[in-house]
């Protein structure tokens, strides 16, 4: 079904008041513009204590799974998969999230899209930091395309453990991004990481915060291509096999 928008959704939630304790374990979500999309009310009426866990999701066309409006949502051991023709594809798309989101153990293989995982408005604390963990996340497509993309203010983010691989047409090679932050947001810190694509392009991280530990990056095409954020440069990485 090639339909965008909350109304062709699998299933749905109104932000027609908030919700607390919707919990998904152990379900099958197919087809839809978006799996599940779920909204809470306001900014300042938040849906509470959403849970997404080991749920399977096929063939979505807009995003597997849209929330926005939540505080604290939890999403482990889901699968993603989707054949979408639709180049602004996001698997997971988070919106305005406060405090301590957790994403982690989810895999993501998308053939063709925009972002793997999309935060917009993400804003953890410091004494809670956002958990996106042991993802294993794949995309591919003809467009731009980021395996992790924060935009707006996301804050106080932990990326650990994640697998991010990169399946890019060979002439659009040069837009593409394991991680890209355009948002205005900080203290995002990036450790132990694998990144890997078929065919490197003109970047493999875009931002403006992040802590550069440990991760591994593949062996640059451009050998005078030079990656910089806050202060910190990575210049022809050779990949740990």
């Amino acid at each position: 079904m090639e339909r965008t928008g909350s109304a062709d959704a699998t299933v749905l939630f109104t932000s027609a008041a908030a919700k607390s304790g919707i919990a998904f374990q152990d379900c099958e979500v197919n087809n839809g513009s978006m799996g599940i999309c779920k909204t809470g009310r306001s900014s300042t009426e938040l849906d509470s204590k959403t849970s997404i866990t080991g749920t399977l999701f096929y063939n979505q066309y807009e995003a597997a799974v849209a929330l926005g409006n939540e505080d604290a949502p939890q999403l482990t051991n889901n699968a993603i998969t989707s054949l979408s023709a639709y180049d602004k594809f996001k698997a997971v798309a988070l919106n305005d999230i406060s405090n301590q989101m957790v994403l982690s153990n989810n895999i993501v293989n998308v053939v063709h899209g925009e972002a793997g995982v999309a935060l917009y408005n993400c804003r953890a604390q410091l004494t809670g930091l956002g958990q996106i963990t042991f993802n294993s996340i794949t995309v591919g497509g003809q467009k731009t395309a980021t395996g992790i993309l924060m935009s707006g203010t996301s804050d106080n983010h932990v990326l650990n453990f994640n697998r991010v691989k990169l399946m890019m047409n060979e002439e659009q090679a040069g837009r593409q991004a394991y991680y890209k932050n355009t948002s205005v947001g900080k203290n995002v810190n990036m450790m132990n990481n694998i990144f890997y694509d078929l065919n490197t392009g003109s970047y493999t991280i875009v931002g403006n915060t992040y802590k550069d530990i440990n991760n591994q990056l593949p062996s640059q095409s451009n050998p005078d291509m030079v990656i910089s954020a806050n202060g910190i440069s990575v210049e022809k990485v050779e990949i740990i096999r």
